[in-house]
């Protein structure tokens, strides 16, 4: 749809990307705009569809019956091959040069109830426009894997940054030659899916990169990774970041809204090699040891019973020693319920930015602990109860789907229940629910 009077009106310009009920597009079509020549856009089905004027008009636009040419002209890479992400070079001048990547899956045709499967994941390239189709695959030693987006330098089209979903791979490539050979540069990210790069617009070096638990930053083009869910209510499924005029970070999540947050300030490295939270008689003892700080104020402890609302409970000198330090805090006003607690660390010039949360439990009340997350064939629950209890126990799969259910009998005090032979559940987050003596208990975890 197209609107030139700021969204009052829209026009339809390219009703049909596939076929029947698109069936040979994603889920959402990627669509990429030119940053040098913004009247030339795409957008990919298994198609290849392109506007030189701005979305009016398009080359291989609108099929005026249920089936599109299967043509080799017309195709990305193959029939049934959907395109999943799209970006164009936005240093090119005639925003020529274009990266495409392929998933082998598509819906049947006429929405008959199966799926075509054409070979693996692919990406694909094209230095004309798309003038020569099918495009240049440039995959070349890359796993078999989705890429769900691309970072392109803002000065040179063949540096480019991807993000890889799926499990058992690094999930952050680089290359430096238009594709001819890719570099992992994921190490110390989790082995989850990861959907969304951006390369700083301020400092090319900074990369930040989203996946399904939350937002990473490296401040080395990859070489290491910190983690910069500053502000969110829990780990969320990020699905894409962008940046704003302002010098501030969009963050869309799946299901948990959008979020705003500074551009990594250089604040982050001091190194923060632990932060540590335990029960200990009548109090929770926090830890957390650095290294390579310098220009930090001080650091400030904050706290949370629902992992939602924090409250500063405790401020600290920094000691700015580079070779490293530690710190500890204990914290007495306490109860027998679970505790979040976060750091904030503050430079002398006001920038700040927070640690990963540290959850503390206090099992002298009933609960739920997940043992060995993430998982692959078993999954053992350690619970606490106040008497012989039966606990009914579900797993359900991110969209909500109940996957598992079963009852546990439990005697009083601590024990540990086994959920076997998941082997056959699919990699992904899950939700792990237990019911019972009045209280419920959830926990996500991760199946590899």
């Amino acid at each position: 749809w197209l609107s030139t009077n700021g969204g009052s009106t829209t026009t339809n310009v390219l009703s049909y990307l596939g076929s029947v009920a698109d069936s040979r597009s994603a889920f959402v079509s990627p669509m990429a705009i030119s940053k040098k020549k913004p009247s030339v856009m795409y957008v990919g089905s298994d198609n290849l569809h392109k506007s030189i004027d701005g979305g009016k008009t398009w080359t291989n636009g609108n099929a005026t019956s249920t089936t599109v040419s299967t043509a080799s002209t017309s195709l990305i890479e193959q029939v049934h091959k959907t395109a999943i992400a799209m970006a164009v070079a936005p240093s090119d001048a005639n925003g020529d040069i274009l990266y495409v990547s392929t998933s082998p899956f598509a819906q049947y045709d006429n929405d008959a109830d199966n799926i075509y499967v054409t070979g693996q994941p692919n990406i694909l390239k094209s230095t004309n426009g798309g003038s020569t189709l099918p495009m240049t695959s440039v995959k070349g030693t890359l796993p078999d894997r989705f890429v769900m987006d691309f970072a392109i330098s803002p000065t040179y089209s063949d540096s480019v940054f991807i993000v890889l979903a799926g499990f058992g791979t690094s999930h952050v490539y680089v290359t430096g030659n238009g594709g001819t050979t890719w570099a992992s540069v994921g190490t110390g990210l989790p082995d989850v899916p990861f959907n969304a790069i951006l390369i700083d617009p301020v400092n090319p070096k900074v990369i930040y990169a989203g996946g399904d638990m939350g937002v990473y930053v490296s401040p080395n083009r990859g070489a290491t990774w910190y983690d910069y869910n500053n502000g969110f209510t829990d780990y969320v499924q990020v699905m894409d970041i962008q940046p704003t005029a302002d010098q501030q970070l969009v963050i869309a999540t799946h299901g948990k809204g959008a979020y705003t947050g500074p551009l990594y300030s250089g604040v982050l490295p001091i190194t923060l090699v632990s932060f540590t939270g335990t029960a200990v008689n009548d109090y929770n003892q926090l830890q957390w040891q650095v290294t390579d700080e310098s220009n930090v104020l001080y650091y400030k402890m904050e706290r949370s019973t629902d992992g939602n609302s924090y409250k500063e409970i405790q401020s600290q000198p920094a000691k700015n020693s580079y070779a490293g330090a530690t710190y500890t805090y204990k914290d007495v006003d306490i109860n027998n319920t679970s505790y979040f607690y976060r750091l904030k660390w503050v430079d002398y010039d006001g920038r700040f930015t927070y640690s990963p949360v540290v959850v503390v439990r206090r099992y002298s009340q009933q609960g739920m602990e997940v043992m060995g997350n993430p998982f692959s064939d078993r999954l053992n629950l350690r619970f606490t109860v106040a008497q012989n209890s039966k606990v009914q126990i579900n797993i359900y799969e991110a969209g909500g789907r109940l996957v598992r259910s079963e009852q546990a009998v439990l005697n009083i005090g601590q024990s540990v229940y086994t959920l076997s032979n998941l082997g056959r559940l699919a990699a992904g987050i899950y939700t792990i629910e237990a019911i019972g003596n009045n209280q419920l208990w959830k926990q996500k975890v991760v199946k590899r």
